[in-house]
């Protein structure tokens, strides 16, 4: 298929797939258009790799009108695997704004695609609700969920309930999982790790601590750099946590200390966590465990 910029300008045919792998069409630039959306209402599996020209796998092209009169499309998407394509921009070329709907996706994997600067657009990372692995590595993700092109009256709100795994490796470009105020649950999250993120200097913080500490407020355009994570609930089912070779990493968890005097418990017998390394980390001032993750038998 070398040739073939397309894979079919007949939707029709794509009715019954339930799985579909693309390799070494090294002429193909879109993976589905948007004529083709429709009938990928079966689609379960979808497994693209080394395909050198391909920019887009879901173009979205809707009007204004369409948006708001045009039926949302449910996927049945299970799996995505997007692997070797370097000129890839975009996975979903633009917010769908609930015309196209991945509900169901569990497993991410995006591997060597130096090109693509996020993941998932507003409306898809918001319903993420089955999601429980996310592997992204060796891209130019700048941040895993794309921007909103105007503020939000209020920060959005991202909840991954069955999200256990999530490994961001050799990310150099990855600032944030979201830019901007937001916040985030991961009460399944058991194993999380992160190596080379050059860029990222606070791992995690609570959004009342953020905003304690440097007294930001929503629209604030300040300089100060955010977290890789803003966390609405602390990550007590965490058991799993690495952190390599990250050259900006100053701090692990940004909290809010109690501001009493006396003792306090700084590990919490709740926690999860059995399997700590921290390796790499030059610039780490840091790690403030006060009731977030730690239990006595870490390694």
């Amino acid at each position: 298929m070398n040739k073939s910029k397309i894979i079919a300008n007949n939707a029709d045919v794509f009715g019954n797939l339930e799985e579909v792998e693309v390799r070494n069409c090294n002429n193909l630039m879109k993976i589905f258009t948007s004529s083709m959306q429709r009938s990928l209402r079966s689609l379960r599996r979808l497994d693209i790799s080394s395909c050198e020209m391909v920019e887009e796998v879901f173009e979205i092209q809707t009007s204004s009108v369409e948006e708001i009169t045009q039926d949302t499309v449910p996927s049945q998407l299970i799996s995505l695997s997007l692997s070797r394509l370097r000129k890839l921009e975009y996975v979903w070329g633009k917010d769908p704004r609930g015309t196209l709907t991945f509900t169901h996706l569990e497993d991410v994997a995006v591997f060597d695609c130096p090109s693509l600067k996020s993941i998932f657009p507003l409306s898809i990372a918001k319903g993420l609700l089955k999601l429980r692995n996310l592997h992204l590595s060796h891209c130019g993700i700048q941040q895993i969920v794309e921007a909103v092109g105007t503020n939000a009256p209020v920060p959005p709100e991202f909840v991954f309930p069955q999200l256990q795994e999530m490994n961001l490796t050799h990310l150099e470009n990855l600032v944030c999982f979201y830019p901007g105020l937001h916040t985030s649950s991961w009460p399944s999250l058991t194993s999380l790790i992160v190596e080379k993120c050059d860029k990222v200097k606070v791992l995690a913080s609570e959004l009342s601590s953020f905003q304690e500490n440097h007294v930001l407020h929503y629209h604030d355009s300040s300089p100060i750099q955010q977290p890789l994570i803003f966390t609405k609930r602390r990550l007590h089912n965490i058991k799993r946590l690495e952190i390599s070779h990250c050259e900006m990493v100053e701090e692990v968890f940004e909290i809010q200390m109690p501001k009493v005097e006396g003792t306090y418990n700084i590990i919490p017998s709740e926690s999860e966590l059995i399997h700590l390394s921290l390796e790499s980390l030059l610039k780490l001032k840091h790690v403030k465990w006060y009731k977030w993750y730690l239990k006595p038998n870490v390694e």
